[in-house]
């Protein structure tokens, strides 16, 4: 067998995902992760897919949560790795899936967190000096969105009275109704958003669409701010 390069293989399954209409945030997600995993490959000296076995895949597993990655996080990218090397192995390109025998890391799932009337309102203050923040904050407390899919929602989903979320994951694809409230957020937001061209409704001042890690990061802050 000749020696077939991960980087290559990376690629190809993320055209694998294309071919599959997969959303662009999935195959953003998926690409990441195992450019991550590649990057820990390469400091093992592994460039070829039929060196890497079991134990290397546990040390990434291991290396992501000394360096402070939650075992959730942790968790979601060893189910990426298994998703590539179950497509190598479909695919004809391995014999061997070396993630089979790599186990989660366990962590206790914590319940939602609800918040008092107190802290929503806090909440909602703190961000209202910042449109972009505020309509974030506005669109999570009201409609109970997931961060995923708000980081994935384009301006062709706000329409006057709901907005389309794609299919994220294993959550379908539905209509959220749109109060006049969340609306007005939006509408302030959009007066003020970059003019660069995006078709991400959330973006950075250069045109870049918010990522999950920014968006956490953002209400992380607030939460700090008001005390939460």
């Amino acid at each position: 067998m000749e020696n077939i390069l991960l980087p290559s293989l990376v690629d190809r399954f993320v055209k694998h995902l294309k071919s599959q209409e997969k959303s662009s945030f999935t195959i953003v997600a998926y690409k990441k992760d195992l450019e991550q995993f590649v990057g820990f490959l390469t400091t093992q000296e592994i460039s070829d897919i039929k060196e890497v076995k079991t134990n290397h895949i546990n040390g990434f597993i291991n290396k992501l949560i000394n360096d402070g990655y939650t075992k959730k996080s942790a968790s979601r990218k060893l189910n990426s790795i298994r998703t590539f090397f179950r497509y190598l192995k479909n695919d004809g390109i391995i014999e061997q899936n070396p993630s089979l025998d790599v186990s989660h890391p366990k962590y206790i799932q914590s319940a939602p967190r609800i918040f008092s009337k107190l802290e929503y309102r806090a909440l909602r203050d703190f961000a209202k000096e910042e449109p972009r923040t505020y309509a974030l904050i506005d669109i999570l407390l009201q409609t109970g969105m997931k961060i995923g899919e708000l980081a994935g929602l384009k301006m062709e989903d706000v329409k006057d009275s709901f907005i389309h979320i794609a299919q994220y994951g294993k959550t379908l694809a539905r209509d959220i109704p749109l109060n006049k409230a969340v609306k007005k957020s939006i509408d302030d937001y959009l007066k003020v958003r970059s003019m660069e061209s995006s078709v991400h409704l959330f973006i950075t001042r250069t045109g870049k669409p918010l990522l999950i890690r920014n968006i956490r990061q953002i209400i992380s802050r607030c939460f700090r701010e008001v005390g939460i």
